[in-house]
């Protein structure tokens, strides 16, 4: 793979006319796919091997939720999607904060990859029967409701689908909630097409009322509710 991308950076600095430019971009599109699936069969393997969970700690969630919704602004901005954080609580969640990142930078990645340009994808954070509830809800094309079983199976990709993705993501959310003993579910939303992919903390979570003005906000303006 360095070799590889040794070779990319050296093709890049040469001057090239408008086809080998295009193979170039192209090279470099495979690449990057190749990496990200070998790092995603990586966190996987190390996910899945027999060991020790690692110590959960106290996680203040919805700043948690902000740093990592503003590392995902760009692509988000790329792509004109409107990408906002709702609070309705302030919750404090106990959970391996390597691993809760993982599992909410899936979520949050998937629905990024399916909504379409011009979209919308609302996190929201709320209590529901005296648990802290994360949902990452998008408009996006949603799943055809038979194959709703078997989103978390590894490598399960919608037939015909255009948008590029390895199939893994979502195996690798699914296991990591599993390890902190987060319930993981995804379901079409009823009132128009898209997901809602939910995360339910069932212990060790706390909660109060959010503070005035913590309504939904974009991460990359935090001064503009929406």
């Amino acid at each position: 793979m360095l070799f590889r991308s040794l070779q990319l950076e050296n093709l890049k600095a040469c001057s090239m006319d408008a086809e080998t430019t295009a193979q170039v971009v192209q090279f470099e599109a495979g690449l990057k796919r190749t990496k990200r699936l070998i790092e995603q069969l990586l966190r996987l393997a190390r996910q899945e091997a027999p060991q020790k969970a690692d110590a959960a700690s106290s996680i203040e969630l919805a700043e948690f939720l902000r740093d990592l919704i503003s590392d995902l602004m760009p692509c988000a901005d790329h792509r004109d999607i409107d990408l906002g954080l709702s609070v309705d609580i302030n919750a404090t969640v106990r959970a391996n904060p390597h691993e809760l990142r993982s599992l909410l930078h899936n979520l949050l990645d998937n629905a990024l990859r399916y909504t379409p340009d011009h979209g919308v994808v609302d996190v929201r954070v709320f209590a529901d029967g005296g648990k802290v509830v994360v949902e990452v809800v998008d408009t996006g094309p949603g799943i055809p409701p038979d194959l709703l079983p078997r989103v978390f199976d590894r490598f399960f990709r919608i037939e015909g689908s255009d948008t590029e993705g390895s199939g893994l993501g979502l195996a690798i959310a699914k296991h990591a909630a599993e390890r902190n003993r987060i319930d993981l579910t995804l379901d079409n939303r009823i009132e128009r097409s898209g997901l809602v992919a939910r995360v339910t903390f069932a212990e060790g979570a706390s909660e109060g009322a959010a503070s005035e003005g913590a309504g939904r906000k974009n991460p990359g303006k935090l001064s503009a509710a929406a």
